[in-house]
């Protein structure tokens, strides 16, 4: 039995959201984004409106702890997001943990 509440988007996905969703991962990168972007996808204005918060959430501003925490909450059973997500973009997380800000 599925835990998902959610189901993320499928690649590929309609070419707006697309264009959305590529907003959400570093310039250049050649993967799809992560499960945790393809959820929030299934509602384009939340995709969109969420973009800020997002940003700091996911962002330098905030921990790995804060960052693994909301993957975990949003993306229930995709643990190896944020393993994943460290190991292609190890600068944008290096020297953080624990869940201060």
């Amino acid at each position: 039995m599925s835990t998902t509440r959610i189901h993320p988007e499928t690649p590929p996905c309609d070419a707006e959201l697309a264009v959305e969703l590529e907003k959400w991962m570093p310039p250049g990168v050649p993967v799809n984004p992560l499960v945790l972007f393809r959820t929030l996808g299934r509602n384009l204005p939340l995709t969109q409106a969420m973009r800020g918060v997002g940003s700091y959430m996911l962002g330098r501003r905030s921990s790995v702890g804060l960052r693994e925490h909301l993957i975990a909450f949003v993306c229930n059973g995709a643990e190896l997001e944020l393993e994943d997500w460290a190991m292609r973009f190890p600068d944008a997380s290096a020297g953080q943990s624990g869940m201060g800000g």
